[in-house]
């Protein structure tokens, strides 16, 4: 049976994810997009296709949220929407929640694989002042600590939320985080954040 340029595009993504939650808080770069480029959301439609399907949910919000991202996302990965706090993965629409991801399921202790993952589509993972660092990350899978710079379009209250979420590990959130340009950065839950003072 012949693999098709679409499934080895999935496979690319899924494995370049893999090592973007391996290595937390370290910028992965995406296989090129499908035939057809397709503007800056094509990025987060490429994740989300390798994430999603009909056995898993998901959410939509944040400041550019639309009924016809839902509905785009809906068709192209076969994935049935949801409302936040029972949804499997959640997308941040322009960055920014608005603190709707407190509501994101957590997992339990005995079930920690039962939480939600969150999708955070921002503009750049690599801000104009990235000199200026937003948070320190340690945790398994980082030697010491390792400094995350600015995310440009990401909510200035997101990564204090995410250290809310992850204060009960094994219990919290994954957190994965795609830009225009097809880049990938994650902090799994068992990341501790340590927010930056400015």
């Amino acid at each position: 049976m012949k693999i098709t340029s679409d499934e080895t595009a999935m496979q690319r993504t899924f494995r370049c994810l893999l090592a973007a939650m391996s290595r937390p808080g370290r910028i992965q770069v995406l296989p090129s997009t499908l035939e057809g480029g397709g503007g800056p959301r094509e990025p987060l439609f490429l994740v989300l296709r390798s994430l999603l399907d009909q056995e898993v949910s998901f959410a939509v919000t944040g400041v550019d949220r639309t009924d016809a991202l839902q509905a785009i996302i809906a068709g192209r990965t076969r994935c049935p929407a949801a409302t936040i706090g029972e949804a499997d993965y959640i997308v941040v629409a322009g960055g920014d929640s608005d603190g709707e991801i407190l509501g994101a399921k957590r997992g339990t202790q005995q079930y920690p694989d039962t939480s939600a993952t969150i999708v955070f589509a921002v503009r750049s993972l690599l801000a104009p002042d990235s000199r200026r660092p937003a948070a320190a990350l340690s945790g398994p899978g980082i030697r010491g600590e390792i400094l995350l710079g600015p995310i440009q379009g990401l909510g200035p209250r997101e990564l204090e939320h995410l250290r809310t979420l992850n204060t009960d590990f094994p219990m919290g959130v994954d957190a994965v985080f795609i830009d225009e340009r097809g880049r990938i950065l994650c902090i799994p839950r068992s990341t501790k954040i340590r927010i930056q003072e400015n």
